[in-house]
């Protein structure tokens, strides 16, 4: 099945496209994503970036509120069955600092 997540909306305009989403395909489920789960993807992103340092890598510079990407990611490793993500993150890949690799996932 399909998930539609929606951030960024009253709770009538959730309403509204609920509706609207179940009369035509009463098979993708609508959620409205809670703030508070982008503050534990916030809290587990500081950790992971706190082990990382710890171990050498960084410190990193800006990037301290989770990407929507991020949170996507998150949201579908504990609704789905498998999850794959790729090509995630926006560092240099070459000691080149004008060289960035495009932001993407």
């Amino acid at each position: 099945g399909a998930a539609l997540i929606v951030s960024r909306c009253s709770v009538e305009e959730y309403s509204k496209l609920l509706k609207f989403w179940h009369a035509r395909r009463p098979d993708v489920m609508v959620l409205m994503l809670n703030s508070r789960l982008v503050s534990v993807v916030r809290a587990l992103m500081r950790m992971y970036r706190a082990h990382l340092c710890a171990a050498g890598w960084g410190p990193f510079e800006g990037g301290a509120d989770p990407t929507s990407g991020l949170v996507a990611s998150y949201i579908a490793l504990h609704m789905c069955r498998l999850a794959t993500v790729y090509g995630f993150g926006s560092e240099r890949i070459t000691e080149d600092k004008e060289a960035h690799t495009p932001y993407h996932y």
